[in-house]
């Protein structure tokens, strides 16, 4: 059986992309003609790509980003039921999963903005590396987090 939520998820989508569909109206001109709409849309696509080619940073960030965004949202998914499998004795609110979405949102509202003030005068490309290797090992922090509860609950309730 499907949850409910999923179904609620999926139908809202579905009557927003219908809504849309209707109430958005075409912005191109009616008299302008398909052959200089498909000349402009090309010319716009190969300068885009040109630009995006040329610029060596931003293509290396984006290769290397595909595989971090995959880790990030598969570690997203599926932490729960790693704290779940893992941490079997922390049940109900004394579960560290809200707690660690909470402190990750508290930690991006307060800390943006000094961080981008602070990283703004530095070359890009070294905070981009800077910001993949504090990610890395903020994933691999998870799993070793999860041995030191076990270590404090075991040492816990060895006195």
């Amino acid at each position: 059986m499907v949850p409910r939520f999923f179904i609620l998820a999926a139908t809202s989508l579905i009557l927003y992309g219908i809504t849309l569909a209707f109430l958005l109206e075409e912005t191109l001109n009616r008299n302008f003609k398909a052959e200089e709409t498909k000349k402009t849309i090309t010319e716009g696509a190969s300068k885009t790509f040109t630009t995006l080619l040329s610029d060596r940073i931003l293509i290396t960030f984006i290769i290397a980003g595909l595989p971090i965004a995959l880790v990030f949202s598969q570690t997203e998914g599926m932490l729960p039921l790693y704290f779940d499998k893992e941490m079997p004795w922390f049940k109900g609110p004394e579960n560290p999963y809200p707690y660690l979405m909470a402190y990750n949102g508290l930690l991006v509202a307060t800390l943006q903005y000094v961080v981008s003030k602070w990283a703004s005068p530095r070359p890009m490309g070294s905070m981009m590396m800077v910001g993949s290797i504090m990610f890395g090992l903020g994933i691999i922090e998870i799993a070793c987090v999860t041995h030191y509860f076990r270590s404090l609950i075991s040492n816990w309730f060895a006195r």
